[in-house]
């Protein structure tokens, strides 16, 4: 194995950044309703990265997404939320990439509210 990456991560970066991902779910009420869940947050450590590399930016394009941001997170910090929030700004899970190093790739489109 090459010296030039850790088994842990992906690239070379720490975790310095923090993420709150949230989780949406939804239920029928008595009459038939769907009725929202108070979203659950949570704060995981990430390595956050604005844009995307001119390949994935492409690849995305081809199936109808823009990504505006990625985040690398450990796998089992990621349980299928699909918003997370990084200061003020709300981003959509579009796209969801395994490393195979433990960790994840989320490739994020910017929401606006």
């Amino acid at each position: 194995m090459s010296k030039a990456y850790s088994p842990e991560k992906t690239n070379r970066t720490p975790w310095t950044d923090v993420i709150t991902l949230i989780r949406q779910e939804s239920r029928e009420d008595e009459a038939g309703f769907e009725k929202k869940d108070p979203p659950r947050r949570r704060e995981i450590f990430c390595t956050f990265t604005e844009g995307a590399s001119r390949a994935e930016y492409y690849e995305a394009m081809k199936a109808g997404v823009r990504i505006s941001a990625t985040v690398e997170v450990w796998e089992d910090d990621y349980q299928g939320e699909r918003l997370l929030e990084r200061g003020p700004v709300r981003y959509e899970i579009g796209r969801t990439y395994p490393t195979g190093r433990g960790t994840v790739m989320l490739y994020l489109t910017e929401v606006w509210r």
